[in-house]
């Protein structure tokens, strides 16, 4: 059984967001009708720019690379942490087919090169030249419809998947390919994530959604779990054991076995699509959807995780002036976070020790220990 504290952290958006990248544990950025960038691992965010980006990859935290709509669909590029974008919006490379700039995935290469896949199942290997122009190379073609994800696991090796569920492997740096899942027209593939060279999952709906792993490369893929009549839509791993799956209609899975069993957790919706989502430890997460949607996670993941303090107890709850702790072993560290998401108490407790709330506004508080475990009172 799987617990978790989902909270809407509202930016006043109303557009759909379908992406969320992190490039360490509090360096993030997602994107809807505008750009937004988190320095504390999601809890806040920031607008950068009004640029609309629809899938982005970070070198590191000042380089990244984008796709985006300026008044067209654009190959975009910040040195400056997503402040300011160069942008491309015509780009025909000199030998090769057109470029068809509506790409669906970004890998960052270096501080000047990415690699951008999309339609026409085309990879353009495209560097930035110091003289802001930029200079396109086009992969061999692997299939003729359009790429859905890509991701680098090695500096030669590739990993592609089209719309089709159609999985392809590269280990030359796009110069041949290797078709490791034929895929159907009844598959209808949305994401792949990569956690080291060896271990990797996709996710493929066809009125179900299917999470396929793989444990030698991307050489095969097993079929490890489905869920009946719904569509996954992102899936997300921090290590070798704890991953989240998430998908239409609010659905959030969470797997602390790497994939052979997992547990849903409740969203707080049941009518929005949850677009991706990027884990910033082996228990948190952030999920951007539909709606201008942006969740944040405060709570324990999985009973085995958490031994260490079976049995948390908050007294009295609720409370006007102080609350008490016990069912910790020793001094743990603490946060209180609100309703949003906003850190607003933090420090150090014993067992059975009291935490002073009279300053606390009225309303709902999550109490986390250790960022293990959370529970939620009430101050009135």
């Amino acid at each position: 059984m799987a617990h978790s504290q989902w909270i809407n952290i509202p930016l006043g958006e109303t557009a759909n967001f379908r992406n969320v990248v992190f490039i360490n544990d509090q360096i993030g950025f997602c994107s809807a009708s505008k750009t937004y960038k988190t320095v504390d691992g999601g809890n806040h965010w920031s607008q950068i720019s009004d640029i609309w980006i629809d899938h982005l990859d970070f070198f590191d935290s000042n380089i990244g690379f984008a796709s985006g709509i300026i008044s067209q669909e654009a190959i975009l590029r910040t040195t400056d942490g997503g402040i300011t974008w160069e942008s491309w919006e015509s780009m025909i490379p000199p030998s090769g087919p057109p470029i068809n700039p509506f790409f669906n995935a970004v890998v960052a290469i270096s501080e000047n090169r990415a690699l951008f896949a999309g339609h026409g199942g085309w990879v353009y290997d495209i560097t930035f030249e110091t003289n802001g122009t930029i200079t396109t190379t086009p992969l061999n073609q692997a299939t003729n419809s359009a790429l859905i994800d890509m991701v680098q696991t090695n500096s030669t090796t590739l990993h592609i998947i089209n719309f089709r569920g159609k999985i392809m492997k590269s280990v030359d740096s796009g110069n041949t390919w290797t078709t490791t899942r034929p895929g159907s027209s009844s598959d209808d593939a949305w994401d792949m994530h990569f956690i080291d060279e060896n271990i990797g999952y996709v996710i493929i709906n066809d009125g179900n959604g299917h999470v396929l792993k793989t444990i030698d490369g991307g050489n095969s893929y097993n079929e490890i779990f489905i869920y009946t009549n719904v569509s996954f839509l992102s899936i997300d791993f921090y290590d070798e054991n704890h991953g989240f799956v998430v998908g239409n209609n609010g659905i959030i899975l969470f797997t602390n076995d790497g994939g052979m069993n997992w547990n849903s957790q409740n969203s707080g919706t049941s009518t929005t699509d949850l677009n991706s989502i990027n884990m910033v430890s082996p228990t948190n997460a952030v999920i951007v959807g539909d709606n201008g949607t942006v969740l944040r996670n405060f709570g324990e993941l999985s009973i085995n995780e958490h031994q260490s303090i079976p049995s948390l107890k908050l007294f009295p709850n609720p409370s006007n002036d102080f609350i008490e702790i016990s069912g910790i072993s020793e001094s743990e560290e603490f946060k209180i976070y609100d309703i949003v998401g906003y850190e607003i108490m933090s420090g150090k407790i014993h067992n059975n020790e009291r935490i002073n709330i009279k300053n606390l506004n009225d309303g709902l508080y999550f109490l986390s220990i250790n960022n293990r475990k959370t529970v939620k009172f009430l101050k009135k």
